[in-house]
């Protein structure tokens, strides 16, 4: 049986929501160790926690797309089934 659009819609955003939950946090958490280092005069440990930020935050975005291309993936072969 096939889900109503909507509440596929419904799921799919709440997947995206999570899917990317410890690497945001991670991304947030480095990003304040990194301004904690650069405060106490640590430049070279600062920008590679600015760096490993960047990585988490992009690898956090790189996830969500993930799951938003699979529910549109999923949406459209729902779509076509008879």
């Amino acid at each position: 049986m096939k889900k109503p659009i909507s509440q596929n819609l419904r799921y799919a955003a709440l997947q995206r929501a999570t899917a990317a939950a410890p690497e945001l946090r991670a991304a947030r958490e480095e990003l304040a160790a990194a301004r904690t280092a650069a405060q106490q005069d640590q430049p070279v440990l600062a920008v590679r926690l600015a760096e490993q930020s960047l990585a988490s935050a992009q690898l956090a975005s790189a996830k969500t797309e993930a799951v938003k291309a699979q529910a549109v993936n999923d949406e459209m072969r729902a779509s076509t089934k008879p």
